[in-house]
C-alpha cells in the first residue's frame, strides 16, 4: 500500500477510513485492495509476509457520533497510549508525503518553466 514515492500514505484527504484493531488506518481503496487477499495488517506485516490476523472496523463521516475517537473507549491506557502515538506518526508521514509531493510538483513547474 505505498504510494509512487514509496511512502505508506497515500495522501487522501479521508471522510471515510478503515482502522485495524492494530490502530492503522487505511483509506476505503486501499484497505480493499489489500484486505481483499489479506487478513493481516501491511504496516505489521514482516518482510517475510507474516503478520497478525487483524480485525476492521469502518469509521466515516456519516454517523458523527461514532468518530475515530470511539475506537479507544474501553481500552486500557497502554492501549490508548498506542493507539494515539500511531495516529501521531501517521499524521506526520501524511504531512512528509504531502511535503515531497508539493516539492516534486514545484521542482516540476520549475523545469517547465526553462
Amino acid at each position: 500500500l505505498k504510494d509512487e514515492s514509496g511512502k505508506r500514505a497515500c495522501g487522501k484527504d479521508l471522510t471515510e477510513a478503515w482502522a485495524t484493531s492494530c490502530s492503522h488506518i487505511f483509506c476505503p481503496d486501499h484497505a480493499r485492495e489489500w484486505f481483499r487477499e489479506h487478513d493481516s495488517c501491511p504496516v505489521c506485516t514482516d518482510a517475510d509476509g507474516k503478520g497478525t490476523k487483524v480485525r476492521m472496523i469502518r469509521v466515516g463521516s456519516k454517523d458523527a457520533s461514532l468518530g475515530p475517537e470511539s475506537l479507544l473507549i474501553g481500552r486500557i491506557p497502554s492501549d490508548m497510549k498506542k493507539a494515539m502515538s500511531t495516529s501521531v506518526q501517521f499524521w506526520m508521514d501524511q504531512k512528509y508525503a504531502e511535503f515531497w509531493q508539493n516539492q516534486q510538483r514545484e521542482q516540476d513547474l520549475r523545469d517547465a518553466l526553462k
